[in-house]
C-alpha cells in the first residue's frame, strides 16, 4: 500500500512552501515538493508501489524509499530528504524552513574528495562530447562515488549545456542554461577540456589525441558525440543568413536576426526549412515577435505527421497559423538566390515550381545524422545511417572495442529490452541522458566487481507547440500504423494512443497531466493496456503498477 500528501510548511500562509509525505512500503517518508528540474508539483505526478516517483511534466524520477535520489533525466538534483519521527502514532517531520523554501534545486551534489580520485598519471574515464550525455555521465558517475580520474571534451566554448532551450528561446548567454557551474566541475574533480576536439582514438593504445597536441589515456572511452545539422547541397547554400540550430553561437546569430526585426519599423522575414520539432518551436517563439514574419517551408503534406499522425500535426498546424506563421507544405526547395542589396547573403528563396520567397535570413531544420567519424576514422564499424551498434549495457559492439568502449544517445544503436530486442536509435536528448546514467553506473558496478544492467527505458521528450506536448513511446514507436485520440484537436486537449496490431507502442499528450509519466511507467514495467481495452473506456491512472 502506498500513500502520498502535500504539506504546507505554513498552514495560514497563501503560498507556502510545502514537503511530500509518502507512505511506501509501510514506511513513511518526507522529501521535497517539487521537481527539480522546472519545479512542477510532484504531487501532480505518478508514485509506485516501489517508491519510484515520476515527475508529470518531463519524466524525472526519484527514489523516494533513497532519500529521493534522482534516477532518470531530465532532473539533475535529487529530492531533499527530511527526518520523519513517529511518536505515540502522530508523524512529526524535522525541517529547515530555508531548505524548504529553495526545495526546487533539490539536494546538492556531492563534492569529490582528492583522496578519492587516481593519479594524474593514471587513467580513467574519458567523455567525447559535451551535451546531456556527455554531462549526464560525468556528473552520474561522480555521485556513485567512481574513484578514478574522469575527463570531459567537449569542442564548444562554453560549459556543457541544456540545448533543449536553445529552439525554444533562442538563448544567447550560455551561463543561463547550463547545466552546472565551472565551480561544479572543480569541486567534483571532473576534468573539462572546453573548447577542444578529439582527433584520434588509439583503441589498443587506450588513448585519444586531441586538437591541442595532448594526448589522454582512458580506461573507459564514453562516445556522447551527438548529432551533425544536416546541410542542404543547393545553389546557394554557401551564401551568408543560412543558419541552423545547434550551439550558442547558432542561436546568437538568429536572435540577432530576429531583434534586429523587433527594434525597428521594418519587418524582417525568416524561412524555417523543414517542419522538424526543432523548426516547429522556432516558428512558434519568432512568430510571436514584432515585426517577423515566419514562413515554414516543408515537402511533407502535414507538419510533425510521421511521429504524431495527421490529425495531431493538422491541430498544432492550424495552432500556428493562430499566430501568424505560414506554412508552404509539399514544397521543395530549388535554389537560395542571392540578395540584390548585398550579394554575399542570401536575399530569396526558390521553390520548385515558381514560388520565390523573399526572406533576411534561413533556418535549417531537416534533421541531424549520428557524428560518428571520429569512430569510422578508429576502424569501428558503423551502420548504413552512420550510426553504431551497442549491446545492452550501451558498449560498442564491435570486437576492436574490446568492451571498454560505450556509445550513448543519438549516435547508438541499441537492443530495445522492453519489446523484441530489435535494435533501435532515438534522437531525444532525454534518452542521451538516461544512456549517460545507465553507463556510469555499469562502470561503477564492475569497478566494484558487481553485476551489469542492461538499459531499458522507454523514450520521452516534449515540445513547446504553443501548448506543452508530452511524448512518450518504445523502442516500436516509429513503427504505428494508427492512432487513437481521447480528447479535443480543436482546444489541443488530448491523449493520442499510437498502435501497431492492438498493442500501444507510444502516448503523446497535451493538458492532460500526469498520464504521460503514467504511461512511462506502464511501458517500463510491460504492463500497458491493449488499444482495445483503451477504446472501452479503460482510465489509465487506475491500472495498476
Amino acid at each position: 500500500m502506498y500513500l502520498w500528501k502535500e504539506i504546507p510548511l505554513d498552514a495560514k500562509a497563501e503560498k507556502s512552501p510545502k514537503v511530500l509525505v509518502s507512505q511506501v512500503m509501510g514506511k513513511i517518508h518526507a522529501t521535497s515538493a517539487q521537481c527539480t528540474h522546472y519545479g512542477a508539483s510532484l504531487i501532480n505526478g505518478v508514485l509506485s508501489p516501489d517508491g519510484c516517483l515520476t515527475c508529470p511534466w518531463h519524466g524525472a524520477k526519484f527514489s523516494i524509499c533513497k532519500d529521493g535520489d534522482i534516477e532518470d533525466a531530465p532532473g539533475l538534483n535529487a529530492l531533499q530528504s527530511f527526518k520523519v519521527i513517529i511518536e505515540d502514532e502522530q508523524v512529526y517531520i524535522e525541517v529547515d524552513p530555508e531548505i524548504v523554501k529553495a526545495t526546487q534545486f533539490g539536494r546538492k551534489p556531492v563534492k569529490c574528495k582528492s583522496s578519492a580520485t587516481t593519479k594524474p598519471d593514471q587513467a580513467g574515464v574519458v567523455v567525447i562530447g559535451g551535451g546531456s550525455g556527455g554531462h549526464y555521465f560525468v556528473e552520474e558517475i561522480r555521485r556513485l562515488n567512481y574513484n578514478g580520474s574522469v575527463t570531459l571534451i567537449s569542442q564548444e566554448p562554453n560549459l556543457p549545456i541544456d540545448r533543449t532551450k536553445l529552439s525554444k528561446a533562442l538563448i544567447t548567454d550560455p551561463k543561463k542554461i547550463a547545466f552546472r557551474d565551472e565551480d561544479f566541475y572543480r569541486e567534483t574533480e571532473i576534468d573539462l577540456k572546453i573548447g577542444k576536439s578529439v582527433e584520434k582514438i588509439d583503441i589498443e593504445g587506450k588513448s585519444v589525441s586531441l586538437s591541442d597536441g595532448s594526448t589522454i589515456k582512458y580506461s573507459k572511452l564514453v562516445v556522447a558525440t551527438g548529432g551533425i545539422p544536416r546541410t542542404l547541397p543547393l545553389e546557394g547554400s554557401e551564401l551568408e543568413g543560412i543558419n541552423i540550430l545547434r550551439t550558442i553561437s547558432d542561436s546568437q546569430k538568429i536572435q540577432s536576426l530576429i531583434s534586429g526585426a523587433s527594434s525597428g519599423e521594418k519587418k524582417t522575414t525568416i524561412a524555417l526549412i523543414g517542419s522538424s520539432f526543432i523548426s516547429m518551436e522556432l516558428a512558434i517563439f519568432a512568430a510571436k515577435k514584432d515585426n517577423v514574419i515566419v514562413h515554414v517551408i516543408s515537402p511533407d503534406n502535414i507538419p510533425l505527421s510521421k511521429v504524431l499522425g495527421d490529425k495531431i500535426g493538422n491541430a498544432i498546424r492550424k495552432s500556428h497559423e493562430k499566430n501568424g506563421v505560414i506554412f508552404h507544405l509539399e514544397a521543395n526547395l530549388e535554389k537560395f538566390v542571392p540578395s540584390e542589396s548585398k550579394p554575399s547573403h542570401v536575399g530569396r528563396v526558390a521553390l520548385k515550381g515558381g514560388e520565390v520567397i523573399k526572406v533576411d535570413g534561413v533556418v535549417l531544420g531537416v534533421g541531424v545524422r549520428p557524428n560518428t567519424d571520429l569512430l569510422k576514422a578508429s576502424g569501428i564499424a558503423l551502420e548504413k545511417d552512420g550510426s553504431v551498434v551497442v549491446d545492452e549495457y550501451l558498449r560498442i559492439k564491435d570486437s576492436k572495442a574490446h568492451n571498454d568502449i560505450y556509445a550513448i544517445g543519438d549516435i547508438a544503436k541499441y537492443p530495445d529490452l522492453l519489446t523484441d530486442g530489435a535494435l533501435v536509435r532515438i534522437e531525444h536528448w532525454n534518452v542521451a541522458g538516461n544512456h549517460a546514467r545507465a553507463v556510469a553506473k555499469n562502470i561503477t558496478q564492475e569497478q566494484n566487481s558487481e553485476g551489469l544492467i542492461g538499459y531499458k527505458k522507454p523514450a520521452i521528450f516534449w515540445s513547446a507547440q504553443g501548448e506543452q506536448l508530452r511524448y512518450v513511446g518504445t523502442g516500436k514507436a516509429s513503427q504505428w500504423e494508427d492512432v487513437f485520440i481521447d480528447g479535443d484537436l480543436d482546444q489541443l486537449c488530448f491523449v493520442a494512443y499510437y498502435f501497431k496490431n492492438d498493442q500501444v507502442v507510444a502516448v503523446a499528450t497535451i493538458k492532460k497531466d500526469p498520464i504521460m509519466a503514467m504511461a512511462a511507467e506502464l511501458f517500463s514495467r510491460q504492463k500497458f493496456p491493449s488499444v482495445s481495452e483503451i477504446r472501452k473506456g479503460m482510465n489509465l491512472m487506475s491500472v495498476k503498477l
